[in-house]
């Protein structure tokens, strides 16, 4: 597991220059962890009495589908593609490690909890970034403000879930700390998009608790009006600044001018190619091909990127990969409750708030490659693999056969021991 722990804590510090181990290379820490992440993890497969069942599922078909198109799309675009590809082969190696060495209930809680804690971590040292850069928002010199925020929106129902679950009294102070990290955390990071995407997971939050949802609601509502709204923070000013020009702070017109170019150049640019696109890394020559300047270097919209340069089936099948997970997620859900299997049944709701968040954040940002989404659609998966072995061992001690619905997901992602 130290591997998954590493991978983890490691993530939001992917860019960092402390983290090379060559000058004048891109060859990382992360990247070395990888390396040696993959041998354990063939080792742990070859030693292992039981079957991994990586490619079962539709999460994992839909993965691999999705990976052979954009390889077959970087053949049209051999020199652009090759930063994307580096990136594909990243999320396909994390895919393999998380998925071989995590494989039974504790290695996921210990990987869950570090997930939910990786932020409440980072916290110190991003401050002191914005201190040391003398930014305003926060996740400069750390990584991309807007970015840190979504990460931050994909996380934080995994927390919440967590302070809901948790027992024992310092806990449950840990984890409303917390709580109050990542929502003082997204406001401080100025970022519109991941406002918005945090208020999708809040909604989603909200709506699994019945009659409470309105109360749920309203103390989000409260707390998000009160910190945006009274405090002065960049987030405010640049909600303000986006409807009403004469308010704009420094940068936000540029920035408003930019992603609209790189809008309309992203939408010329399916209508130009709707089928294959136009090859994987090649929106931003072909935006200046359009006549729109090297501004932009994305569409800061997944879904258009997507679109542009892999054409409909390649939106679609990345569609396909958020429809599966959040479809077997569902069904472990249900699974758990069935089962009384409590952690399961939060975590999973919480995985698909998840989801929720990330899917609205997108919007505004180029994000298919990011970490966080893949952390938390491998998790899900093991997730879905863990109720479904619980479901076998408790028919297993009832004496019974495996019950339809618990064969069902039992054969829906990783397999079985």
């Amino acid at each position: 597991m130290i591997f998954i722990i590493l991978i983890i804590l490691l993530s939001p510090f992917e860019k960092n220059p402390y983290l090379l181990l060559h000058a004048g290379s891109n060859f990382t820490v992360i990247k070395l962890l990888g390396i040696f992440g993959v041998f354990w993890a063939v080792w742990t497969s070859m030693t292992s009495s039981s079957q991994i069942g990586l490619f079962r599922g539709g999460t994992a078909k839909a993965l691999v589908a999705y990976s052979l198109l954009l390889f077959a799309s970087s053949l049209v675009s051999s020199v652009e593609s090759s930063f994307a590809l580096s990136r594909l082969i990243g999320v396909l190696t994390l895919f393999f490690i998380f998925l071989s060495i995590v494989r039974v209930e504790q290695q996921l809680r210990i990987a869950i909890f570090f997930l939910a804690s990786e932020f409440v971590f980072v916290f110190p040292y991003a401050m002191r970034q914005l201190l040391r850069f003398d930014s305003n928002r926060l996740g400069v010199g750390v990584f991309e403000a807007n970015y840190y925020a979504l990460s931050l929106v994909v996380f934080f129902p995994l927390v919440f879930a967590l302070l809901l679950l948790e027992k024992r009294p310092y806990y449950r102070v840990y984890w409303l700390a917390a709580v109050s990290i990542y929502v003082v955390s997204i406001v401080l990071t100025g970022s519109r998009g991941g406002f918005a995407g945090f208020g999708a997971a809040v909604i989603m939050i909200a709506a699994r608790y019945g009659r409470r949802r309105v109360l749920v609601l309203a103390a989000f509502a409260v707390m998000a009006t009160s910190v945006v709204v009274v405090m002065p923070n960049p987030l405010r000013d640049r909600l303000v600044g986006t409807f009403d020009e004469s308010q704009s702070v420094g940068g936000l017109r540029a920035s408003n001018d930019s992603r609209l170019a790189s809008l309309e150049a992203g939408f010329q640019l399916f209508r130009d190619s709707p089928i294959t696109g136009v090859g994987l890394g090649r929106f931003k020559p072909e935006m200046a091909r359009l006549g729109y300047g090297l501004e932009a270097r994305m569409a800061h919209n997944t879904y258009l990127e997507l679109a542009a340069e892999s054409g409909l089936f390649g939106v679609a099948l990345f569609l396909s990969i958020i429809g599966a997970t959040y479809w077997s997620l569902s069904r472990a859900q249900g699974l758990s409750r069935q089962l009384g299997f409590e952690y399961g049944e939060s975590m999973a709701y919480a995985f698909k708030a998840s989801l929720a968040g990330w899917t609205v954040g997108a919007v505004f940002l180029s994000a298919q490659y990011e970490k966080s989404l893949w952390l938390v659609v491998f998790s899900a998966m093991c997730l879905v693999r863990v109720v479904a072995e619980r479901a076998a061992k408790e028919s297993h001690k009832a004496g019974a056969g495996l019950p339809p619905r618990a064969e069902a997901i039992a054969s829906l992602d990783a397999g079985r021991t």
